[in-house]
């Protein structure tokens, strides 16, 4: 029995003993808040990025699920528990999405109108803006692209290393990508960057450069925001400028981040943009110092991807999220605190 197996054995199984309602209960003052990034209607996706797109059918399982279970609330009303400016209420959850993927408003805006779920999205506005991908999409492209052209290993230099990245196997291709993306994750943005086009060159590929950019990759553009936010359902918060990693960066280009996209958004919107969310967003990414930097720069919250509920008193700018991006079985326990 493989590891997998042994974990849906044990979901079922706590299910079964009526934990997540013995939860739900215990945790009722306190608050989820789950984490997205991309959607799809695609039934399989030839990315290695493919798990940050969730199919449309299972958040709609899941929407369908959290209005049963949970209140959804804005991710406003969480903060503001948090604060202590207003009473808990029983069993919230807030949803948000990370980076701005066009498919928020193409795939999951509708199903956020059907249910009446608010959702907060955290923008890369360079990316919104159309004027840079992701970088760790750059990668991914590069990466999915050399696998369909050749089998040949591609060399890349990275500082003092040489990796050979072996593109021939969906699982190789995935063991590569996520070698450049552990090792460029923790450059700042000018050796990051070097790194990218040396790769880009090397492949011959560059995402957007010829032809089409495939759904997965392609951004939210600024009256799509602007039409969510109208809805009543939609709010948007900083991801900064260029999805870097905040503890790898100087202390002046995490002003520099943080500043420029707080703008950009309030600039598009017309509306205050104090909620922030952590690129990457593990212990490593989040800092005290970021956190001071944050607060001077008129934010009130900031989101990790570190798992756990929040309560009134949770440190402001290391508020958890857990990441949704699993079957409703397991989420159940999950939302619920387990």
């Amino acid at each position: 029995m493989n590891r997998s197996q042994i974990r849906r054995l044990g979901v079922h199984a706590l299910r079964l003993a009526q934990a997540p309602a013995v939860l739900r209960y215990v945790n009722r003052d306190r608050a989820a808040i789950a984490t997205y990034h991309g959607f799809t209607r695609a039934s399989t996706l030839d990315s290695i990025n493919g798990h940050l797109h969730m199919h449309e059918d299972l958040f709609e399982q899941q929407l369908r699920f959290f209005s049963k279970r949970h209140a959804m609330v804005p991710l406003a009303e969480v903060e503001a528990m948090v604060a202590g400016r207003s009473a808990p209420v029983r069993n919230a959850l807030a949803l948000t999405s990370d980076d701005g993927y066009g498919s928020v408003y193409q795939v999951a805006f509708p199903l956020l109108q059907k249910y009446g779920a608010p959702m907060t999205v955290f923008l890369a506005t360079d990316f919104v803006d159309g004027s840079e991908y992701l970088w760790h999409d750059r990668v991914a492209y590069c990466v999915d692209r050399l696998g369909q052209a050749s089998a040949k290993p591609l060399e890349l230099p990275v500082r003092d290393e040489l990796l050979v990245l072996d593109t021939s196997s969906p699982a190789s291709r995935v063991q590569g990508g996520r070698a450049v993306f552990d090792r460029i994750k923790v450059m700042d943005r000018a050796a990051r960057d070097t790194v990218l086009n040396e790769l880009e060159a090397r492949s011959g590929f560059r995402l957007g450069d010829s032809g089409p950019v495939p759904a997965e990759f392609a951004h939210l553009t600024w009256s799509q925001v602007n039409e969510m936010i109208d809805s009543g359902l939609v709010s948007f918060g900083s991801h900064t400028k260029t999805h870097s990693i905040m503890t790898h960066c100087s202390e002046s280009d995490v002003l520099h981040e943080l500043v420029t996209s707080k703008a950009r958004i309030e600039e598009e919107t017309g509306q205050r943009c104090e909620a922030f969310c952590y690129p990457n967003g593990t212990r490593d990414d989040v800092s005290r110092e970021v956190g001071r930097a944050l607060e001077s720069c008129g934010y009130r919250s900031a989101f990790t991807a570190g798992p756990g509920l929040v309560a009134k008193g949770s440190e402001p700018f290391e508020l958890a999220r857990f990441s949704a991006n699993r079957s409703v079985e397991s989420l159940e326990l999950q939302v619920a605190g387990f």
